[in-house]
């Protein structure tokens, strides 16, 4: 099915006379996605995944090296590149030794632009950070997700008292602090979980004998009885429907 799906995007690309290529790295797990875009003839904007590639290592030679082999792989010409569109880590950006840069010594047309949805999330965390109470409440938030989540005993427990209250509510969702689109399911993960997270701080801070992780249970269960903390909250799920 997937070499099917490949070989009839190869066979558009044929006949299109520019593409961009548009491709970000998971650094954990040294994984490398490539997506294509392009302008059909009715001037519709097209964006197809093509693959995520496992890589050695995530330097500039590899991920360039990537690049090449996936339009090999489509026997598309290097030479069709306008356009390059990365995030603004070094390895993808650097204008001395960068990806964009290695790209376009080699193809002077393939126009780099950093990635817009980077560039907004970046713009959205400093405005966020700006604001004392969302600051705080997301702080808090992260933190009661990395409580569950980072923990074996406190999710096995937090799994534990759920199954006993609302089996058939949804989990807690992990907040990312580098990608904007997941916080709203977070915050509002927390909410559908209260109760139960009240009741997990209280058992846990029976059972945990780590001084600092006890301070934590403690402080979030404290900011999570604000004012402010729902505020944020109930904002979150009214701007979120429109």
């Amino acid at each position: 099915m997937s070499n099917a799906l490949l070989t009839g995007i190869a066979n558009t690309l044929q006949n299109i006379s520019f593409i961009t290529v548009m491709i970000d790295e998971c650094t954990a797990y040294k994984q490398h996605r490539t997506v294509l875009h392009w302008v059909s003839d009715e001037l519709l904007a097209n964006e197809e995944l093509i693959g995520l590639y496992e890589v050695s290592s995530i330097d500039t030679g590899s991920l360039v090296s990537v690049v090449k082999d996936t339009l090999l792989r489509l026997n598309l010409s290097f030479k069709k590149v306008r356009g390059q569109c990365y995030d603004g880590a070094s390895n993808m950006s650097c204008a001395r030794s960068g990806v964009a840069k290695q790209i376009l010594d080699e193809q002077p047309k393939a126009f780099y632009t950093k990635c817009y949805g980077h560039s907004l999330n970046l713009a959205v965390v400093d405005t966020m950070k700006k604001c004392s109470t969302l600051k705080k409440d997301l702080n808090t938030t992260h933190e009661i997700t990395k409580l569950v989540k980072y923990s074996p005993r406190s999710e096995c427990l937090f799994k534990s008292i759920k199954g006993d209250i609302t089996p058939g509510s949804p989990g807690i969702r992990v907040l990312c602090p580098t990608r904007w689109t997941v916080r709203a399911d977070s915050m509002q993960s927390i909410i559908q979980n209260y109760s139960i997270l009240q009741e997990l701080w209280e058992k846990a801070a029976e059972i945990v004998h780590d001084s600092k992780t006890i301070a934590s249970i403690r402080g979030v269960e404290s900011q999570m009885r604000l004012f402010d903390f729902f505020q944020t909250h109930f904002e979150r799920n009214t701007s979120s429907k429109h």
